[in-house]
């Protein structure tokens, strides 16, 4: 069940998940090249053996920053409680390595994945914290609980920005189930992808909305899932499925796509 978009954050064991990030000094295949998250393993409090899940990097856009999703030490721990998943940034010209949100208690409030910058230096992130979600229940008198998706699989991810230090965290979209993968387009807009199971539809759709969260709306995707395969004798579509994920503008204005089966594809894709 590892390779399911729609699951975000799978138990890992540790032989079998681990990543490191990597600086080369140039764009060439033989330029020096650093490891980043190397001084985690070392230093008096590093354990040279740690290993850390590593996902979803983001430059910003003057390519100063790299931001990226990591959890770890992978080691020891509950398989219904894996390591939370932390926005973590590097920056170039100082060469130094920080969780973006500073405070434990605030960083262990949710899973946080797929950063990507905003032209003021905000970070987007979709998280399970549904900070504004939480509020509406305590205002409600209720207690606060991480809605699960409408398939009862994980807890649901939906897009939040913060400022560049991790302050002011806020929750922009809302859906029952999760909001992945954002990106900011030239017009200013954000691109994602939206598990939509509104109407049976039960598939993963571009949707567009403003860095505040209005004027949300579908951009593509709703009845074109099984676009690109052949037609049978009946002029009926033949394969698969595919959803729309990581999308990212080109110079053009057109979109670039990771089309890929939901499930049992190990974690390939078509890119379109």
């Amino acid at each position: 069940n590892q390779d399911n978009v729609t699951r975000v954050r799978p138990f890992v064991e540790e032989d079998d998940y681990s990543a490191t990030l990597w600086k080369r000094d140039r764009a060439s295949p033989g330029a020096p090249e650093t490891e980043i998250t190397a001084r985690l393993r070392t230093g008096p409090d590093g354990d040279p053996d740690a290993r850390y899940d590593i996902k979803d990097l983001a430059v910003s856009p003057d390519g100063l920053k790299v931001a990226f999703a990591m959890r770890g030490p992978l080691g020891d721990f509950d398989e219904d409680e894996p390591p939370t998943w932390h926005i973590w940034e590097y920056e170039i010209a100082t060469d130094t390595l920080h969780r973006v949100i500073g405070s434990d208690i605030i960083a262990e409030d949710g899973q946080d994945v797929a950063p990507a910058y905003l032209p003021d230096g905000r970070i987007l992130f979709s998280s399970t914290r549904q900070r504004q979600s939480k509020a509406i229940l305590l205002d409600e008198g209720k207690a606060q609980f991480e809605a699960t998706n409408e398939a009862r699989r994980e807890s649901a991810f939906v897009l939040h920005v913060m400022n560049s230090d991790g302050t002011n965290i806020h929750q922009i979209t809302f859906n029952q189930s999760s909001d992945l993968y954002p990106t900011v387009l030239q017009n200013g807009r954000v691109l994602y992808s939206r598990w939509d199971r509104a109407a049976g539809n039960d598939a993963f759709d571009l949707y567009t909305t403003n860095p505040d969260g209005t004027d949300n709306e579908l951009h593509y995707g709703a009845n074109s899932h099984l676009k690109g395969y052949p037609r049978n004798q009946n002029n009926a579509n033949v394969g698969p499925r595919v959803e729309y994920m990581r999308a990212r503008e080109m110079s053009d204005g057109r979109l670039m796509v990771l089309a890929r089966e939901r499930t049992d594809v190990d974690f390939g894709g078509a890119l379109v």
